[in-house]
C-alpha cells in the first residue's frame, strides 16, 4: 500500500511506513489492489473530462457557425443573381437586345440560356421554386437602355414568374436587407434604410425636352406704318 503522507510503497500489513516512519491505522493507506483500481478508472474519468470539455466548446462556439452558416447561404444567393444577370444578359442578346416579359421570364431563362432551377431560389427561403422576382419596368425593354443603377431581379416571395415593384421585396431570407441585382450586371446586399434609394425605372427626362419648340411669332407690320417708314 501506499502511504498518505509521502506516497511511499509499502508491503500490505505494514504498521510503519519504511520513508517517512508515519504509523499506520486502521484502514489508512492505499493497497496495490486500490492503486489498481485507481490507474484502471483513470481513462473513463479522461474520457468524460474530454467529452465536457468538447461539450463546452460546443455550447460556445455553435452561434459562430451559425453565422458562418448563413453568411455561406448569402453568398449563395448572391452566386444565384450574379448568374440570373448573366443569363439575363445572354438572352437580350440574341433577342435583339430585349430582356424577357414579366410573365414568364423563369421560363424563358430555363429554355433559351439552360440556367439551372435551383438558381431561382434563394437557400434561405423554403420555396420550391423561385423567390426573385423581375422588375415589371424592366421587364420586355432594351437592357442597354435602362440605367446601370436600376433594380432588375431581386428578393422577393415564393412564386414562379413573378414580376413587380418595391411591393415585392421580401427581407425575410436576410433579415436586414435583401440582395439585388441591377441592370448593369452588379450584385449588392442592400439595408431596408437604403431601400428608398432604389431605382424602379428610367429616370423621366426633363419636361422642357419633352415639349415641342415653341415658334415664334411672327408680326406683319401694317401697310401705314410701311408708308411711315418710307417718308
Amino acid at each position: 500500500m501506499y502511504c498518505p503522507k509521502c506516497n511511499a510503497f509499502n508491503e500490505d500489513g505494514e504498521k510503519l511506513c519504511g520513508s517517512c516512519n508515519l504509523v499506520f491505522q486502521d484502514g489508512v493507506g492505499s493497497t496495490v489492489e486500490d492503486d489498481l483500481q485507481v490507474k484502471s478508472g483513470s481513462p473513463f474519468i479522461i474520457a468524460i473530462v474530454i467529452a465536457m470539455v468538447l461539450l463546452i466548446l460546443v455550447i460556445f462556439l455553435m452561434p459562430a457557425i451559425n453565422v458562418t452558416r448563413d453568411l455561406s447561404r448569402r453568398l449563395i444567393c448572391g452566386t444565384n443573381l450574379k448568374e440570373l444577370g448573366t443569363a439575363l444578359t445572354e438572352y437580350a442578346g440574341s433577342n435583339e437586345d430585349k430582356l424577357p416579359d414579366g410573365n414568364n421570364w423563369c421560363s424563358l431563362l430555363e429554355d433559351k440560356a439552360a440556367v439551372d432551377p435551383k438558381r431561382f431560389s434563394c437557400p434561405l427561403s423554403d420555396a420550391d421554386g423561385c423567390s426573385y422576382a423581375m422588375n415589371i419596368s424592366a421587364a420586355g425593354r432594351e437592357l442597354n437602355s435602362l440605367p446601370d443603377d436600376m433594380v432588375l431581379v431581386f428578393d422577393s416571395y415564393s412564386g414562379c414568374d413573378q414580376a413587380g415593384g418595391a411591393e415585392l421585396l421580401n427581407t425575410e431570407y436576410h433579415g436586414s436587407g435583401c440582395f439585388i441585382l441591377f441592370c448593369g450586371g452588379h450584385v449588392e446586399f442592400v439595408k431596408i434604410e437604403n431601400f428608398e434609394r432604389l431605382v424602379w425605372d428610367v429616370p423621366e427626362i426633363e419636361e422642357t425636352l419633352n415639349k415641342p419648340k415653341k415658334v415664334q411669332e411672327i408680326i406683319k407690320p401694317d401697310a401705314s406704318e410701311m408708308s411711315d417708314a418710307s417718308d
